[in-house]
């Protein structure tokens, strides 16, 4: 099986428990923070259109719907789109999800407002390819927004992180907070659902630098980064789950 096979393959496992995390991030102390930081960073137009790279069971797609944008969400994983539908269904929000690759979008020219993505361009098996073809599809002055972190700093230094891998993490987590931290696959089926990280681009990759040099080289401008956990976390369990591992959030503009 090819890397991008085994990364469906693992989103595929996971739809049905990351849709009972994001759930959980619906109710409003939750999801505000998010929505608060998306539109501090938006272009200033009131009739966005916004695409959701990799909209997994829905978070953006939903929330940004809500506050009245029109939205797609796409994303490689049936599974993962099933799911968004059911959250915006339950929601009452009507964002478009459609069954695409994230990293070759079936879209024409300049055709968004703003490309928006949370924990995706970590997971992919050609992220700088990503990073161009969502130049081409934004319109003149749109801008993208990504929400990630440098989840597989691990890979490139096990000893240093060590205490930080998924069994120990568990378990200081639940010592201090009575239980374990929910995750959207089980202790056995992890090689399936995340064997793969070691494999990806990015693993070799020191975070946000390498996105900042790659937009830079596709053309992008006014590339920056914030790091942002305090911020679109509101629960201090959520901000203990990425002490050592903090969010940031790339904007960059197309010329």
């Amino acid at each position: 099986m090819d890397l991008k096979k085994k990364i469906l393959h693992g989103w595929n496992i996971s739809a049905e428990g990351f849709s009972d995390l994001i759930q959980d991030d619906l109710v409003p102390e939750r999801k505000l923070p998010w929505l608060d930081t998306i539109l501090e960073n938006a272009p200033q137009k009131d009739d966005l259109k916004i695409l959701d790279v990799g909209c997994g069971p829905g978070f953006f797609s939903i929330i940004l719907s809500e506050a009245g944008f029109d939205v797609t969400g796409i994303d490689l994983s049936a599974k993962m789109i099933i799911e968004a539908e059911k959250n915006a269904d339950s929601m009452e929000t009507d964002p478009c999800f459609k069954v695409m690759d994230t990293q070759e979008p079936d879209f024409e020219d300049n055709t968004f407002d703003m490309i928006v993505s949370r924990n995706v361009v970590w997971s992919l098996s050609e992220p700088a390819k990503a990073y161009k073809n969502w130049y081409r599809i934004l319109a003149h002055e749109g801008r993208l927004l990504i929400f990630d972190g440098d989840h597989l700093k691990d890979i490139r230094e096990p000893e240093k992180y060590k205490k930080y891998q998924h069994d120990s993490y568990s378990e200081e987590y639940k010592k201090i907070y009575g239980k374990e931290p929910k995750c959207s696959f089980t202790k056995e089926n992890y090689k399936e659902a995340r064997g793969w990280r070691t494999q990806l681009p990015l693993a070799k990759e020191k975070r946000p630098d390498w996105d900042i040099e790659i937009c830079k080289n596709a053309g992008y401008k006014n590339v920056s980064v914030q790091w942002v956990t305090e911020k679109v976390f509101s629960d201090e369990r959520d901000v203990y789950l990425h002490r050592n591992n903090p969010y940031f959030l790339i904007t960059a503009e197309k010329r």
